[in-house]
């Protein structure tokens, strides 16, 4: 009886600290990265690119944190948990939109249902705007997300 108190106490005990580390700033926990909110525009000739995949790497190489726009070309960073924004530093970034529709799931239920042939390349989603934005080396885009809430937008020719 004894022992199991112990392990009781000992658990109780943990299980405070544990909910106590959760405790602190903004973005970012005891064990990760602190981090800051990031949200954006992503406009390419005037209009909100629908769709987009943001990437932030450090300029390092150590860091990064990814977006999605919507329908408004709007974007929030995500480091390690929704939206919790980027480490404080300098990035270079990527864009790219693929065309979902150029590669669509195989339905094995479908009588006419044929495996690809090994002989052929796998078809490869189309990327629907300029190649350079899809490295952060080649984009020409860069960002700063300092110690506060970050608006970084985005216009791509």
């Amino acid at each position: 009886m004894r022992k199991s108190n112990l392990v009781v106490g000992m658990m109780v005990v943990v299980l405070a600290l544990g909910g106590l580390s959760g405790c602190g700033g903004a973005g970012g926990s005891a064990t990760g990265p602190k981090t800051y909110p990031v949200s954006g525009t992503v406009t390419q000739g005037g209009k909100p690119v629908d769709g987009a995949t943001i990437l932030f790497v450090s300029t390092d190489g150590k860091k990064s944190a990814t977006g999605k726009t919507d329908a408004s070309g709007r974007y929030t960073l995500t480091t390690t948990k929704s939206g919790d924004g980027a480490v404080a530093g300098q990035y270079k970034v990527a864009i790219t939109k693929f065309d979902a529709g150029q590669v669509a799931a195989a339905d094995i239920s479908d009588p006419n249902y044929a495996p690809p042939d090994p002989n052929k390349p796998a078809p490869v989603a189309k990327n629907l705007l300029p190649e350079k934005y899809a490295s952060p080396e080649t984009s020409g885009l860069t960002a700063t997300v300092k110690e506060s809430s970050n608006k970084i937008d985005f216009t791509l020719e």
